[in-house]
């Protein structure tokens, strides 16, 4: 039961116990029990109006007492959610970093790995270019011993050779006119190779050669032109001597030397190059062995085998 309707009550108590002291006891009214019912919605008499008022205040107020749980309980609620939320982005963010690292660590391994496979190519390489540097220069160092060794003999043979020219014996004329003429030919052409830039120097080694092979492939009729333009070429250029320009004009002039020089099987070096491999006597081998010893010269007991061998 209410406030209100105890309050209620007391009051019509109240004024029942009035009556009977002036009724006297036994009275009907006075004993009647009052169970109607009381409307706190209608006006009353008296306090009614502040009962209703009180009501409505503490109703308020249960009220707004559930609404503030309410609130508090849905807070909580979303505050614990939030809290759920960032905990679950975090693992996630956390997780993706460790997914992002463990990539980059992957690549960086990958990288490192794949530098160290290109350092050990590198070094193979390198390895094999010295390798094939050293080779080279010790063929270059081998090759260049022979020429020195090969140089050494061909400039002993040509210096015997300019010497037996220059001094030959008259029995042997024929032969040193032809070796003599042909060694002009073969001078002449080494110094046009000179001209016209083939060799650095007027008498180089294979200087002939070299000016013979310009010429290979060329008609026979056409040679002795092609040959006028190379020397005209020549001319022009400034770093010559003025002397060798002067032989190269005369040497131009002249028809016959320009086609002797361009020949394509030369007279001169052929006559030559058979005397070269003419095949002496045993007697002029005996010869040429004691004049070759009488001057210094070793190895007689050898040459003289040489000689039986070859007419036995």
């Amino acid at each position: 039961m209410s406030p209100a309707c105890v309050k209620k009550k007391n009051k019509k108590k109240k004024k029942n116990t009035k009556g009977d002291g002036e009724n006297g006891p036994g009275h009907n009214s006075a004993t009647k029990t009052v169970e109607e019912s009381v409307d706190l919605t209608g006006p009353v008499d008296g306090d009614d109006g502040d009962i209703e008022s009180d009501a409505q205040v503490q109703s308020s107020s249960a009220n707004f007492e559930r609404t503030l749980s309410d609130m508090k309980k849905m807070m909580e609620e979303m505050r614990k959610a939030m809290v759920d939320e960032q905990k679950k982005a975090d693992v996630k963010l956390k997780q993706v970093l460790d997914d992002e690292r463990k990539k980059a660590d992957v690549k960086l391994e990958q990288a490192i790995e794949e530098r160290k496979k290109v350092e050990v190519r590198l070094e193979w390489a390198m390895e094999d270019e010295r390798k094939q540097s050293q080779a080279k220069m010790s063929e270059l160092v081998e090759e260049s011993r022979r020429l020195e060794r090969e140089l050494d003999a061909v400039r002993e043979t040509a210096d015997d050779t300019a010497e037996w020219i220059a001094t030959g014996c008259p029995e042997d004329s024929e032969v040193l006119r032809r070796l003599k003429l042909r060694n002009l030919l073969d001078r002449v052409q080494a110094r046009l190779a000179f001209c016209i830039g083939l060799t650095t120097q007027p008498y180089t080694r294979k200087a002939s050669l070299l000016w013979r092979e310009k010429f290979k492939g060329s008609a026979i009729d056409e040679r002795p032109a092609y040959a006028k333009t190379l020397l005209e070429e020549a001319l022009r250029d400034h770093s010559k001597s003025e002397s060798i320009k002067s032989g190269l004009r005369e040497f131009i002039l002249s028809k016959e030397a320009m086609e002797m020089a361009v020949e394509y099987r030369s007279k001169l070096r052929e006559d030559g190059d058979q005397v070269a491999h003419y095949n002496l006597t045993q007697l002029q081998f005996s010869v040429v062995i004691k004049e070759h010893c009488q001057k210094g010269g070793k190895h007689e007991g050898g040459l003289n085998a040489f000689v039986n061998f070859l007419f036995s």
